[in-house]
């Protein structure tokens, strides 16, 4: 593995493949890593990218190697790191837009993987309120990706049996962060639904991507202190998950503001973002239950005539968390940063816009047309319930008019009776 040289931007620490041959229209990949695993991870796709005319950034979040650590002031106000990050991520990428020219034309891609899953929510949820030195970072945003996220970093409560080696109260103290890297790099056979899925026991082959990585790689890679107990990353997910941060980033990102057919101001660049949202199918059970958990949220919204933000599903089949470093497929970048099939940014962002439109239109049409139905429906009701009134009316009708009868019977009855006495009657008067 060819592990770059990392280089300080603001608090962080980045891995840069470089302007690919003085090119001017370049896509720029902004990559962040997840839990306990840095940026290192990704360093071999550097080299492979200049070719498809694209350019990768790795990025260490803070408390990971060569970025700033988080100090006890920021740790105890953890709970506020929904504002506190998106200002982070938006000055990080605004920084390299001006301190790098990245060009406009082909814009920039921000990727999260796992954990980091929820910063690229903070980023898309907020970052329309950013504009640092005058840059409107929305103006660059190609797209936001969401890599084979966990449920709980976008806020989804877990299923009410589940396993977990970090959580699991039947391990020894320190043994869940020992199993815990071949727990997540493992493959895994999932049914089609959430009672399908296996919590424990990983496929025999493949192997868990950590237990075929040489002991360098590993150093390279993995860096324990953040995840272990006490760690930033550890606290960063108990207190998120506990104060409902995770859920409240993907709501407001998935339901933006502005509509995304407004045009001219900073808000609408960000609403008209389409998110991609990659998941791998052989992950460990918290990636699919989080994917699942999202296409019955956007699925319902839709239902209901609720616009949300763009989000194209993209399903990696046999892919465990590891993938794009299991490979190195390069088919997997281009599924996240369109590498080697560059278009113009503002281009693309008209093409989406159409599209979106057209989706919109679709879901008022269908809106329409459900609401035309109910009116049909309540009309079918009401003439059933005329019709049925109707009916009771007639029948009261005849009701009355048999009771008439009977009172005129018994009226005559009574007359009768005074003038008859035992054993005799009068005749009844003419």
């Amino acid at each position: 593995m060819s592990h770059s040289i990392l280089k300080k931007y603001g608090h962080f620490a980045i891995r840069d493949s470089g302007v690919p041959n003085e090119s001017h229209d370049y896509v720029t990949l902004v990559l962040l890593h997840g839990f306990a695993w840095h940026s290192g991870v990704f360093s071999r796709l550097l080299p492979l990218v200049a070719k498809f005319n694209s350019r990768i950034i790795l990025v260490n979040r803070r408390d990971y190697p060569g970025s700033d650590p988080l100090d006890e002031g920021e740790i105890r106000s953890i709970s506020s790191i929904g504002d506190a990050t998106p200002d982070a991520n938006a000055i990080l990428d605004e920084t390299l837009v001006q301190a790098e020219n990245i060009p406009r034309t082909g814009g920039l891609v921000v990727a999260g993987w796992s954990f980091a899953a929820a910063w690229v929510t903070a980023l898309l949820a907020n970052a329309a309120d950013f504009s640092i030195n005058g840059v409107q970072l929305g103006a660059y945003i190609r797209r936001a990706v969401l890599y084979d996220p966990p449920y709980h970093a976008l806020g989804y409560p877990p299923p009410a049996k589940f396993y977990n080696p970090l959580s699991e109260p039947s391990l020894a103290a320190g043994e869940g962060v020992k199993l815990f890297p071949s727990w997540v790099s493992g493959y895994y056979l999932h049914g089609n639904s959430p009672a399908e899925l296996e919590h424990r026991i990983a496929l025999p082959e493949p192997r868990p991507t950590i237990e075929t990585m040489s002991k360098e790689d590993i150093e390279a890679a993995l860096f324990p202190p953040s995840a272990n107990p006490g760690g930033s990353d550890q606290i960063l997910m108990d207190t998120g998950i506990r104060c409902g941060l995770y859920a409240a980033l993907r709501k407001a990102a998935l339901y933006p503001p502005v509509s995304p057919l407004s045009s001219g101001n900073p808000e609408s660049d960000w609403a008209s973002v389409t998110l991609r949202y990659i998941w791998c199918d052989r992950s460990v059970w918290e990636m699919p239950w989080g994917t699942w958990a999202l296409q019955s949220e956007l699925e319902n919204a839709k239902n209901v005539g609720i616009y949300s933000r763009r989000v194209q599903f993209v399903k990696l089949d046999g892919a465990n968390h590891f993938e794009i470093i299991e490979h190195l497929k390069m088919e997997l970048l281009e599924k996240m940063a369109d590498l080697g099939s560059v278009r113009d940014l503002s281009q693309q962002k008209e093409r989406e816009a159409a599209e979106r439109a057209l989706e919109i239109q679709d879901m008022r049409q269908s809106d329409l047309e459900g609401q035309l139905a109910d009116l049909q429906q309540e009309l079918r009701s009401s003439e059933s319930t005329r019709q049925t009134l109707q009916i009771q009316l007639e029948n009261a009708r005849a009701d009355s008019e048999g009771i008439n009868i009977s009172l005129q019977e018994t009226a005559q009855n009574l007359e009768q009776a005074e003038y008859c006495t035992p054993g005799t009657c009068n005749e009844w008067p003419e």
